[in-house]
C-alpha cells in the first residue's frame, strides 16, 4: 500500500515510485516569491508595506489536492491517461 504522490506512480505489477524532485522546496520558493510580488505591488499602490511569510508545510499542502484528485480518479477509473504504464 502506498499513500500520498507515491500511489500515482511505478507500474501496476511493482512498487510504487518516488520522485527525486524536491517539489517542497522548490514550490515553497515559488509561493513565497508570488506573496512577495503581491506584497510589492501592495507597496507601489498603497505606500505600505507588509509581512510575507511561507511554511513548507501550507506550500506542499497545496500539491497535495493534485493527488488526491488523482487517487479518487484512479479509484474510480483504475488507470489514469496521463500516466502511462
Amino acid at each position: 500500500a502506498a499513500g500520498g504522490a507515491a500511489s500515482t506512480t511505478g507500474f501496476w505489477d511493482g512498487p510504487p515510485l518516488v520522485s527525486a524532485a524536491a517539489l517542497g522546496d522548490s514550490n515553497t520558493g515559488m509561493h513565497l516569491l508570488i506573496g512577495l510580488l503581491a506584497a510589492l505591488l501592495h507597496r507601489e499602490k498603497t505606500g505600505r508595506g507588509q509581512r510575507v511569510t511561507m511554511s513548507m508545510q501550507d506550500a506542499v499542502l497545496n500539491l497535495c489536492r493534485v493527488k488526491l484528485r488523482d487517487q479518487q480518479r484512479l479509484d474510480k477509473l483504475g488507470y489514469l491517461e496521463e500516466y502511462p504504464q
